[in-house]
């Protein structure tokens, strides 16, 4: 009987693995834009650029810019693996 702590016995399905590739890669590319955005662009000074009624804290302007670019970079990484699996679909039949 396999070990359940040893990382090696653990199998996940083909669905849960691509889940888990795009999930991480997204975290990953985010994270690299999200340090050369903000290495050119202060988060403080975005609500001059939009005109809101609110001031904008540092903090909320680094979350809404991570949480921003992780969706972006979600749809971009799900969009190829959705293609690539239907590339793969295709060939099989």
């Amino acid at each position: 009987m396999p070990n359940p702590t040893d990382i090696n016995s653990v199998s996940w399905s083909h669905k849960k693995r691509t889940i888990a590739q795009v999930l991480w890669l997204s975290f990953l590319s985010a994270a690299i834009g999200f340090f050369i955005i903000f290495g050119l662009i202060d988060p403080g000074s975005l609500d001059l650029a939009f005109s809101l009624d609110q001031p904008l804290s540092r903090q909320l302007g680094y979350g809404l810019g991570f949480i921003f670019l992780f969706f972006i970079c979600l749809l971009s990484s799900a969009l190829t693996a959705w293609m690539m699996s239907n590339k793969n679909n295709k060939k099989s039949h």
